[in-house]
């Protein structure tokens, strides 16, 4: 047994490798196949908030699972590595956990770094479980063996652009702007926002795009970008971007002395828009995984804080339950990673999941249909229809009937 002490800037947590050689009770059809859970993730850079929720999320779902004994006699151990929102460290991270011989992977918020470690892992046919979601990640999933080896945890697909159209169209607003990023899944989003308005928001409701604007996504001024939006004189502004460009346009906008309403997916920007007047944003954050009424959620969250001593942002919950998705996996099929593979494309479907309205389930999707999946079969953990539409308002109030 091997201890490793990670740094998480004022944080500190011990992460313990583990790599179990021979059968261990399981059933395998590869002789050398080794219990080793990758945890590949980014909880310092662009996505720290997101990342560090996860691996803790991931954490406490293995802690429990250890006190009730492990999996068939073993505890359960993982090889965490950040990647710090560098698509180069995502990749040699993913070529430590091939090399190791993992049988499974949960990473990748940030679709770039995703992206990155699927090209990995993929070819070795080794699964991933993430949240991200641009299209190349699903298009790079393909294995040898023709089958897809990324699951993405929250389904994000078109339904993100029909929130931002949504909560502008619906107040009248007919001129739109886009500000995106230079990375891959902004990039999408605008893209599908663009087919969305060709197809259905010009036609039905005279809907326009009057013009992308682009910014690099580690920039920490938009003062330029945004005199750009500023000068298509649009009726609002969507907003592709991550949270921290949420606050970092937010600034701009103060700046500018320009007051254009605007729709964004974070629910982290909350400190930002208070700078500005309260109508200064829409967010369109309404992933029903962030459901704060369910009980059983809220005692699990308060769990999470006792254990590690924060208030964690949602997607702590996403990466709760597919680690014990993952884990159930392991624990019908053993360490193989292709039978993980199969497991979780074919036996996930209908397992609890303690996020979302109550009673909600694992959900796969062929997502063929949708704008991600023109080139081919794509696996998503939820079907895309657990959104609200509007989750919190110009005046900052939460409406979770929008999540029923």
């Amino acid at each position: 047994m091997i201890g490793k002490k990670i740094q998480r800037g004022a944080v500190s947590f011990t992460c313990v490798i583990v790599v179990i050689f021979g059968v261990l009770g399981f059933v395998s059809t590869k002789a050398d196949a080794k219990m080793l859970i990758g945890i590949n993730e980014d909880i310092t850079g662009l996505m720290a908030p997101q990342g560090r929720a996860s691996v803790d999320g991931c954490t406490l779902a293995i802690e429990e699972w250890n006190k009730k004994g492990g999996i068939k006699g073993q505890k359960i151990e993982f090889d965490f590595r950040n990647h710090g929102a560098d698509p180069v460290r995502a990749t040699a991270n993913a070529k430590i956990f091939k090399d190791a011989g993992a049988c499974v992977v949960f990473g990748g918020i940030w679709s770039t770094g995703a992206i990155a470690e699927i090209k990995v892992l993929a070819p070795a046919k080794i699964p991933m479980i993430g949240a991200g979601a641009a299209t190349a990640i699903f298009h790079e999933s393909i294995g040898p063996d023709g089958k897809g080896y990324y699951f993405s945890c929250n389904g994000t697909d078109s339904t993100f652009a029909r929130a931002y159209l949504d909560i502008l169209a619906s107040r009248g607003y007919k001129k739109i702007a886009i500000l995106t990023l230079n990375v891959a899944w902004p990039r999408d989003l605008t893209a599908i926002a663009k087919e969305w308005v060709q197809k259905e928001y010009g036609p039905k409701q005279g809907v326009s795009i009057v013009g992308t604007i682009e910014a690099d996504v580690n920039a920490a001024d938009f003062s330029v970008q945004t005199n750009q939006l500023k000068a298509l004189n649009p009726d609002a502004v969507i907003a592709c971007v991550y949270t921290a460009n949420s606050q970092t346009l937010v600034r701009a906008f103060a700046d500018a002395k320009w007051n254009p309403p605007w729709s964004t997916l974070w629910s982290l920007t909350e400190p930002a828009w208070m700078t500005g007047e309260r109508k200064l944003f829409f967010n369109a954050h309404g992933i029903s995984w962030h459901d704060g009424t369910r009980e059983d959620y809220l005692a699990k969250k308060r769990e999470f804080m006792t254990r590690f001593g924060y208030e964690p942002v949602s997607h702590w919950i996403t990466a709760y339950d597919s680690m014990n998705l993952i884990l159930s996996a392991i624990e019908e099929v053993g360490p193989n990673p292709t039978e993980i593979r199969d497991w979780l494309a074919t036996k996930a479907y209908g397992r609890r999941m303690l996020h979302g309205p109550p009673g909600k389930v694992c959900k796969f999707r062929h997502v063929e249909e949708t704008w991600l999946g023109k080139k081919g079969v794509y696996y998503s953990m939820f079907d895309g229809t657990d959104f609200a539409r509007i989750w919190v308002d110009q005046e900052g109030k939460l409406d979770w009937s929008k999540l029923k």
